[in-house]
């Protein structure tokens, strides 16, 4: 997207958001569980059996938390 169709993109929703919500106080979540969820599914799809250790440093996890995740997309997954 050009830089200034970006800029007066983003001019148009501050506007929006100044008229909706002006004076009053609004809360804007951090994202924090959806990019947990990302991170883990990330993990779910890179695991190929045996790279415990390689995902655990690669996210700054431990490796029992890693064989967590796993476990957790295991349980999720369809049988068959």
């Amino acid at each position: 997207m050009p830089a200034a169709q970006a800029d007066d993109l983003a001019l148009n929703i501050a506007e929006g958001i100044r008229i909706q919500f002006g004076g009053g106080l609004i809360y804007i979540n951090q994202g924090k569980k959806f990019l947990r969820a990302q991170r883990d599914a990330a993990i779910w799809r890179e695991f190929t059996g045996h790279n415990h250790l390689n995902l655990a440093r690669r996210y700054g996890l431990s490796v029992a938390h890693v064989y967590d995740i796993l476990a957790r997309f295991r349980e999720a997954a369809p049988s068959g």
